[in-house]
């Protein structure tokens, strides 16, 4: 894979993307000064800015952090094999998405998740590869060696690294 289509993870509040955040505000700034009957588009202005000011002032608060990520590189990896069970029954493209991203995975964020859960991976992509194959090829797209490479590629990171790793122990 290309070192420029690395996924990065970035964290949102649970149960709240940036969007769900704007939609809330706006729903508070509707019901707590839009609700009313206006006059004149001075009075609208008066009313909204004073609720910025408000909230600003008084309501807002900074968020506080707490959800580091930790142990979702592990979980990313151990619902691929768990999907790879039923292989038959995953749609091609999300097959391949899931390849590509256990790539990228095994390339940037080995030393996040252990051995043993790598092993399963690569045990489990060995087993299922003819099934794999068939359901990528399937999918009759046009070119789907790109895809079919994707396979490869894993099975050949998997065992590199994996190796490297029983030689060091050794």
């Amino acid at each position: 894979m290309k070192k420029d289509k690395r996924i990065v993870f970035y964290y949102t509040p649970f149960h709240g993307s940036w969007l769900n955040q704007v939609e809330y505000w706006f729903g508070i700034l509707n019901a707590k000064c839009l609700h009313e009957s206006f006059n004149s588009p001075d009075q609208i202005y008066n009313s909204i800015n004073g609720f910025v000011d408000l909230w600003n002032n008084v309501l807002a608060k900074p968020t506080k952090w707490k959800y580091t990520g930790e142990g979702l590189h592990e979980k990313t990896v151990k619902r691929f094999i768990g999907m790879l069970h039923d292989t038959e029954k995953i749609e091609s493209k999300l097959l391949v998405k899931q390849l590509k991203l256990s790539i990228n995975m095994a390339n940037d964020y080995w030393d996040k998740i252990p051995l043993k859960i790598w092993g399963s991976l690569y045990q489990k992509v060995l087993e299922q590869q003819y099934i794999i194959k068939d359901v990528i090829l399937k999918a009759k797209k046009k070119k789907p060696e790109k895809d079919l490479e994707c396979l490869e590629i894993l099975k050949k990171c998997l065992k590199q690294k994996l190796s490297s790793n029983y030689n060091q122990a050794a």
